[in-house]
């Protein structure tokens, strides 16, 4: 930011009248110190990012302000030009204080209370996090980006993956809050007390990363103020901090190696390395409990997730629900909601949202790498669906879309080292049913359409990837048993059904309408696919469904009972590709993700015609596969 920027400048004198920029050499270029007309300084903070911006807005009008006197005060936000304008605390810099001075020692008490009161500050949403497991994810990916870079061995990498393991196991409370508290970023005033500055990060980890940054950088040789700065604190790290904080030190060393290197800073370099030259053995290996070993599966919530196929029904439906929990999402589909409407339609509701970010890219030619960088999880849902038309001359786009495009995703994902890929797969892998029992996973394949080969394909490729001995991505292929609900495809069954009832138009049925199969609600397909993507698990394959089959004309009773209207049904032929009966056995899904559906049929139709009525009028489609 230019101290000269006019438009920025004009947001301070809306509010402050007169101001005058001071030249500032210290402060990096997204901050001015500006001086109003009575002698009071105020700092313009300009941000690149809608993110940061968002989350500096959300701090405080949470947690800041309990700080009272010790930070500053937010005096306007600006979503247009991504500015807030706030109080300066006066006072100099930590850092500016003698080494080994009274004052400095003071410093380190005064700042050790500050802290305390932030880590009492009211709990963020993200309480339920298990931040172990979310700091081991994050040693892994840091690592895997050093040993990419060269600047670790092998050897180191596998010992760093060892420690990961450990940092798991261990147990922390959870607090969201300020990310960079470091001497630099405290201000002394006159009589000694702190106050502290840049509020931007909310990161689940920044409770432990509070103390191991003054820890592994500030205390190394000045052991007298940790010890003032926890005399401040009110009560010394207890077993589980003080393990988690030794597992931290390999976090900051290769987190310090990879920034270093990459912005070229020979100081980040050589605390990075001076870190990770303390590494000699891998600790006592502690194995990760299975799920059913456990008392439950282990979920902690991404910090930043890729969608693909997010302008979809399934798609928008997991977008919207990750944004609910806190969740960054980069959501990524060729279709632009600027010219498709019903991707428009679809993300209507979290285009505007602050946590999301859209790209228009096609898996099969665009970069996908700059989408991935520093996701947790990839959903990969993007393909092209339906029976019917795999058998003609779209199936090239089939292999192409369903096959192509996930083996270009996950040569990137596994270059990346991205702890998790969950990928969509279909019901319809099993073909025809071996007698009257559900399918279970480990049946063997039989697809009975082109859609249902590239289906199995797809998710046999990502499993293939994943199994590699260098490989570090874990695969779960969820088979999606007939999804249902708000924002369904008009070419789908109950889409159709609900729009006949709804208009007296004739519903057309292929076959004699007794073909059954599971009907699965878009809110539980949800669940179960963010489960997928948070609890520890192997590779797997794990059936999602309702767990119990209905014939299409039971179906078509329900709905007559559900809007007490009469609807005409037209029966043809039936078609190629199209199975008697699907049937899911969710046993794995229970014991894998805890999960079970707990919406019924009734209901989640009843949900998806209001949703009909209230959103847009419907209109006739005379295609369907179900």
């Amino acid at each position: 930011m230019s101290g000269t920027d006019p438009d920025l400048l004009a947001v301070a004198c809306r509010h402050l009248g007169p101001v005058t920029p001071l030249p500032r050499l210290d402060l990096p270029p997204h901050l001015q110190v500006l001086t109003a007309a009575d002698g009071q300084r105020y700092i313009l903070k300009h941000h690149q990012t809608p993110d940061r911006f968002h989350a500096e807005v959300h701090a405080y009008s949470t947690w800041v302000p309990v700080l009272k006197e010790h930070a500053p005060s937010l005096i306007h936000t600006d979503p247009e030009t991504l500015s807030l304008l706030l109080t300066a605390i006066p006072g100099q810099r930590a850092t500016q204080l003698p080494e080994d001075s009274d004052a400095e020692r003071l410093t380190h008490r005064h700042a050790g209370h500050v802290l305390r009161l932030l880590h009492q500050a009211p709990p963020g949403q993200h309480t339920t996090i298990d931040v172990p497991a979310y700091l081991a994810e994050r040693m892994r990916w840091w690592a895997a980006r050093a040993h990419l870079a060269a600047l670790i061995t092998s050897s180191d990498l596998q010992i760093l993956y060892s420690w990961a393991d450990e940092m798991a196991a261990e147990t922390l409370e959870t607090t969201v809050c300020h990310l960079d508290y470091q001497p630099r970023n405290w201000i002394v005033g006159d009589v000694g007390q702190v106050g502290v500055v840049d509020f931007e990060h909310t990161r689940l980890d920044a409770r432990i990363r509070d103390f191991a940054r003054l820890e592994h950088r500030y205390w190394r040789r000045a052991p007298h103020l940790c010890a003032a700065f926890f005399d401040g604190y009110g009560r010394p790290l207890n077993f589980a901090e003080q393990q988690l904080l030794e597992r931290f030190r390999l976090l900051e060393a290769v987190t310090a190696l990879v920034r270093g290197h990459e912005a070229n800073n020979a100081e980040l370099l050589t605390h990075g390395r001076t870190l990770i030259a303390s590494i000699h053995q891998p600790p006592q290996r502690t194995p990760m409990p299975t799920p059913a070993a456990a008392h439950g599966p282990r979920e902690s919530l991404p910090r930043r997730a890729v969608v693909t196929g997010a302008a979809g029904f399934i798609g928008s439906h997991l977008c919207q629900a990750l944004l609910a929990r806190g969740v960054t999402v980069i959501g990524v589909d060729r279709r632009d909601p600027s010219k498709h409407l019903s991707a428009a339609h679809n993300l209507a509701d979290i285009r505007t949202h602050p946590g999301f970010v859209f790209a228009t890219g096609d898996l099969r030619t665009c970069a996908i790498e700059p989408l991935l960088l520093d996701a947790d999880v990839v959903f990969h849902l993007a393909g092209v669906p339906g029976v019917q038309p795999s058998w003609g001359a779209d199936f090239d786009d089939y292999v192409a879309s369903n096959i192509s495009a996930t083996q270009r995703l996950m040569h990137a994902v596994t270059r990346l080292r991205i702890p998790r890929l969950v990928v969509a797969s279909s019901s319809s892998v099993y073909g025809a049913p071996d007698g009257d029992r559900p399918s279970v996973e480990t049946d063997h394949p039989r697809p009975a359409s082109p859609y249902a080969v590239t289906k199995l394909a797809e998710e046999q490729l990502c499993l293939a990837h994943a199994a590699r001995s260098d490989c570090d991505t874990t695969v779960v292929a969820l088979r999606y048993f007939t999804i249902y609900g708000p924002r369904q495809r008009e070419d789908m069954f109950v889409q159709r059904l609900l729009t006949a009832a709804s208009t007296g138009l004739t519903l057309q049925i292929y076959g004699d309408g007794k073909q059954r199969r599971d009907f699965t609600y878009i809110h539980d397909a949800i669940n179960a696919t963010i489960a997928a993507g948070t609890v520890y698990l192997p590779n797997s394959v794990i059936n999602v469904g309702a767990g119990r089959t209905i014939s299409l004309n039971d179906v078509v009773e329900r709905a007559h009972q559900l809007t007490g209207q009469p609807i005409n049904v037209r029966s043809t032929s039936a078609r190629s590709g199209d199975v008697s009966v699907t049937c899911a056995d969710v046993t794995s899904a229970r014991r894998l993700l805890g999960w079970a559906p707990t919406t019924d049929l009734v209901t989640g139709m009843a949900t998806q015609l209001d949703w009909m009525a209230s959103s847009r009028s419907p209109s006739p489609v005379a295609a369907e596969a179900v």
